[in-house]
């Protein structure tokens, strides 16, 4: 497929997942979902060890979802992207 502009997604970060981030909603580009949190991580540095395990693979505590839908449930990190769309990272919470 053949594009001459990238796609423009919004990301929603909460503030755990990087604290040093002054902004936690924008917008930035990729066609998947793993494009757009490396450059997620790129931006932040400091959120790749709560985005990612020590193997790479998102982290267990980590969900996204792209426009509600978790991805889990669909392709994962490799989920295809449309102009739009809105990603929202969430981290889990434990505690009793």
């Amino acid at each position: 497929m053949n594009r001459n502009m990238p796609l423009a997604v919004v990301v929603h970060l909460p503030a755990i997942i990087d604290p040093s981030a002054s902004v936690r909603t924008f917008q930035t580009e990729g066609e998947t979902v793993r494009e757009v949190l490396d450059t997620v991580i790129a931006r932040y540095p400091s959120s790749a060890s709560r985005l990612r395990g020590t193997d790479g693979a998102i982290s267990p505590f980590v969900a996204l979802y792209v426009n509600g839908a978790d991805i889990r449930f669909g392709d994962g990190l490799d989920s295809r992207l449309k102009e739009g769309d809105e990603i929202l990272v969430l981290l889990a919470m434990a505690g009793g």
